[in-house]
């Protein structure tokens, strides 16, 4: 396979396509290695099964095809040989770092090393749910600069009446200008990390039963928070995490992976 790809490499590099003088016939840079010998080696570029010998006929058959409307565009739209080179050359370079990403992503990061991640950061995969309690202090779009700043001093306020003693449910019914909790005393029930809005699970998350948030900025107003539960922990299974786990990891071994290959050609 080397050899396949040595090869294609050396005819890029020589600057050898025949942009359609002589023959009449437009030629890219490597159609030399289309021939029937090579067929195998491109059905195992592929993936297609060694024994598979009706699909490696018709997946190298559809090869040639593009191949030949490739250098059909070629000799009619490409005029200068070397902008031709550039462009075999870039599809080449593209087509040989994608091959060699497919095959050292399959083994950097394999199912049984999924499952390793998995059980040794179970925290990571947990979904978090916290019950709140809030004072929303209504804005909107329209709002100057300067209402935006009283509603903001307002919910400094409250926060500092909260923190002095004041009852939050009184403080809820005198402040608040979300109806539907309101009337629950502030309760807006259960939120979690993966609907429940990042700001306001992540500031509940810091804080203790009976502590008050520092007014946050949220799309519906400033809203003052407390925790009225302990947070609940839900660990996720394996199956249900597993695609985005992989790509987190792919991309992470991509990247050192990558790193790797430009100290080694010394293109760092």
């Amino acid at each position: 396979m080397k050899t396949f790809y040595s090869c294609v490499l050396v005819l890029l590099l020589s600057g050898c396509a025949d942009s359609g003088s002589g023959s009449g016939k437009s030629q890219l840079p490597g159609m030399e290695a289309l021939h029937d010998g090579n067929k195998q080696v491109y059905a195992e570029l592929k993936g297609v099964p060694e024994r598979a010998e009706d699909r490696i006929d018709r997946t190298f058959e559809v090869f040639r095809q593009r191949v030949g409307v490739a250098a059909h565009l070629a000799g009619n739209e490409l005029s200068d040989d070397e902008a031709a080179g550039l462009l075999g050359l870039e599809a080449y370079s593209n087509a040989l770092i994608d091959y060699h990403f497919d095959r050292y992503l399959d083994k950097a990061v394999s199912e049984e090393s999924l499952k390793a991640f998995y059980e040794e950061n179970p925290e990571s995969f947990a979904i978090k749910k916290v019950r709140l309690g809030t004072i929303l202090l209504r804005t909107h779009s329209r709002m100057s600069p300067e209402e935006l700043e009283q509603k903001k001093a307002q919910a400094v306020d409250i926060v500092k009446q909260l923190r002095a003693g004041a009852s939050f449910a009184e403080m809820v019914e005198r402040f608040s200008e979300d109806l539907a909790s309101r009337d629950e005393g502030g309760d807006i029930g259960w939120l979690d990390t993966v609907s429940g809005d990042p700001a306001l699970v992540n500031a509940a998350l810091a804080l203790e039963i009976g502590q008050y948030s520092d007014p946050l900025q949220t799309s519906r107003g400033f809203q003052i928070i407390t925790l009225l539960e302990e947070p609940l922990v839900e660990p996720q299974p394996f199956e249900t995490i597993k695609d985005k786990l992989r790509y987190r990891l792919q991309e992470d071994a991509k990247k050192i992976e990558w790193e790797r290959l430009q100290k080694a050609s010394g293109t760092e």
